[in-house]
């Protein structure tokens, strides 16, 4: 499978069936990207996730930041005011969005993940970066 990694302006194709990136493990790159003859397929997706469980205190909203910027995610992230969880929205092309939450599903090593949930949304006015809202 022949794929491009788009981050900053820098492609670099390269054949994989297992991508690591930094701290992230996807067992599948064909989950996170799709490649054909046409080049990248890029359907926009937005979504409002909350994330129930160990998720304050321990450097979740500032993780899920550097990996959404890292997979070229837009949309915020804060902490839930009943507590014990997050909340924020994250667009998108469909399979990035798919690996943030994915990521999410895990989150940092002193997390404990409970459950994530998951809402579709019409799509937002464009987004610019990835922020912490509080």
């Amino acid at each position: 499978m022949c794929v491009s990694l788009l981050f900053k302006d820098y492609a670099r194709p390269f054949r994989a069936s297992t991508f690591i990136f930094k701290n992230l493990h996807f067992p599948s790159l064909e989950n996170m990207l799709r490649c054909n003859d046409d080049g990248l397929h890029m359907t926009k997706r937005l979504l409002r996730f909350t994330v129930i469980g160990r998720v304050q205190g321990v450097s979740f909203r500032a993780s899920a930041a550097e990996c959404a910027r890292r997979l070229g995610v837009t949309g915020w992230i804060r902490n839930h005011p009943a507590g014990h969880a997050v909340e924020g929205v994250a667009q998108g092309d469909a399979t990035s969005v798919d690996a943030f939450i994915d990521w999410c599903k895990q989150g940092p090593a002193l997390s404990h993940v409970d459950e994530v949930r998951v809402e579709e949304s019409p799509e937002e006015a464009a987004l610019v970066g990835f922020s912490i809202r509080y």
